[in-house]
């Protein structure tokens, strides 16, 4: 049966794919018409149909290949691979249709774009602004369902690495910073071990920070919020430290399966208890700090501001922003999973394997009419998408990241990405223009450029600082003008939804015991 159906637009890119799909032990026939799928074998599980797509004009290039899709489908095909030039496009119009009639199709409403933590800035912005002002909807998260609320991140008083190290106490709930955060790990470590700050970790469970830690606080699930509340009504010497000393807090989940609601309660807290704290939020995976700065989050635009707040510039450049906050990944997948939303864009993303949710991930990728993958690698979520782009990996682009601090720095370009591969912001503009529209942006440069005249938060950022020695080092950016709400009562953490599962915060140890073992 075949598995995987791959359309390319000329002969040489689909003789290249098979014989690559060929070298690693995948029957893949090629073929150069519909008519001849009637007689490749059996026992392949993949096929290249390699179409002169090109050079030929973009109406007749797009329905020659739902000819070709549609073909694939009667052979029970259910995944497919759009192999395109390394030119891009070689007439004027282009044939990328297939990929924006799938997203026409949908209509803005039935469109969930998830993932970009992976992405650099420039791509993450490229794609902020492809969402708002092309597509218009708001529902894009570049996290998955195991982060904090962009609107929180933005608002909390920021604190740096440097701040954390020559702090009098550093207090740490929820993550494990030896297996997550490492740098901060290290740098409070000789913090710690050379007497200049003071660790204490409340958390369910023991960590890696554990050797160093003045104190470690055990607490259940959900409850860091009551024990801290506790100590800091008692009169401990450690509640005294805290509302008199100067204080860093290390804020986010202690799993993937804990509710956000437990992290908001305690950063709730300290704010009421203790004004003069400031915080470094852990957020999970690479980029997701500058992927929030470019707005890839509901209800926050570039530069950290609300949605219903943009910039004048912004206004002027994107000419259109959505004025409702959308849906974040979990309720993009609900929405996915219950019909209601089509077609599904992964930016990096997979959900089947990072969203705590397996379950959900799984029905709504099945139920989504179209899933869009942009990958580097074929992972669990790609391989069951209907379209997947090659994205450039870092190494093999340019740009700049933000870490957690909100510190820019820049990333050079090592090596040639291989093939037809590339950067996601290029891929971005040219799907805006296959939906009518013009993103504008053409080089990582440009894209920066723009990013000063619309993110209030970086005006100051601009491109010769970037390509200065300052960014070396990183180019600290802490304003935010977004407000998060509290709740003004804390009810307790949701309970986990997800089902049972083993949660083991650093090794899992199992003793097996033979019949005469446990007669003794």
């Amino acid at each position: 049966m075949i598995e995987l159906g791959i359309l390319a637009d000329d002969l040489t890119g689909g003789m290249m794919v098979a014989s690559l799909l060929e070298r690693e032990g995948v029957e893949c026939p090629l073929v150069s018409s519909v008519e001849a799928l009637t007689d490749i074998p059996s026992t392949a599980t993949a096929v290249v149909v390699a179409r002169k797509l090109r050079l030929v004009d973009a109406v007749i290039a797009v329905d020659e290949a739902k000819q070709t899709v549609k073909a694939l489908q009667k052979l029970g095909c259910k995944r497919f691979y759009y192999k395109y030039c390394a030119t891009f496009d070689s007439t004027e119009k282009g044939n990328i249709g297939p990929i924006a009639e799938a997203i026409l199709d949908a209509g803005s409403d039935g469109i969930g774009i998830i993932g970009g933590s992976r992405l650099t800035n420039e791509d993450a912005y490229a794609w902020s602004k492809q969402a708002r002002s092309i597509i218009r909807t708001d529902n894009l998260d570049a996290q998955l369902g195991d982060g904090l609320p962009a609107e929180l991140v933005h608002s909390l008083p920021p604190a740096t690495i440097a701040d954390a190290c020559e702090a009098d106490t550093v207090l740490v709930v929820g993550p494990d910073l030896k297996e997550e955060l490492a740098i901060l790990h290290l740098r409070l470590r000789g913090a710690a071990t050379k007497g200049h700050t003071k660790v204490v970790e409340i958390n369910a469970a023991p960590s890696g920070c554990e050797p160093y830690v003045e104190r470690a606080i055990r607490c259940g699930s959900g409850e860091a919020a009551k024990y801290l509340g506790e100590i800091l009504n008692s009169d401990d010497d450690l509640a005294t430290r805290l509302r008199e000393g100067s204080v860093v807090a290390v804020v986010g989940r202690s799993s993937m399966a804990e509710s956000e609601h437990s992290s908001i309660a305690v950063a709730a807290l300290i704010r009421d208890e203790l004004p003069h704290a400031t915080f470094l939020t852990a957020l999970r995976r690479g980029n997701v700090r500058g992927a929030l700065d470019m707005g890839l989050a509901p209800g926050v635009l570039p530069g950290r501001t609300a949605i219903d707040n943009p910039s004048s510039a912004l206004d002027d450049i994107w000419g259109y922003t959505p004025s409702m906050k959308g849906l974040d990944t979990t309720g993009m997948l609900q929405a996915a999973a219950e019909g209601k939303i089509r077609t599904l864009v992964l930016l990096g993303a997979d959900p089947l394997s990072d969203f705590p949710d397996r379950n959900l991930a799984a029905e709504a990728i099945q139920r989504a009419e179209t899933v869009i993958s942009l990958d580097k690698f074929l992972t669990a979520s790609s391989a069951q998408a209907d379209i997947i782009l090659p994205t450039t990996a870092y190494g093999e682009q340019g740009g700049t990241t933000t870490n957690l601090e909100g510190r820019i720095s820049r990333l050079t370009q090592k090596i040639t990405p291989p093939g037809s591969v590339r950067d996601d912001w290029m891929i971005a503009t040219e799907l805006a223009w296959r939906l009518g529209g013009d993103l504008n942006l053409t080089s990582k440069e440009q894209i920066w450029r723009e990013i000063e005249q619309v993110a209030p938060s970086h005006a100051g950022v601009t491109v010769e600082r970037i390509m200065s020695e300052e960014a070396r080092e990183g180019i600290l950016v802490q304003e935010s003008s977004v407000e998060y709400i509290f709740p003004s009562v804390q009810e307790p953490p949701i309970a986990d939804g997800y089902g049972l599962r083993l949660i083991s915060g650093r090794k899992l140890c199992c003793l097996l015991y033979t019949s005469d073992a446990a007669d003794e």
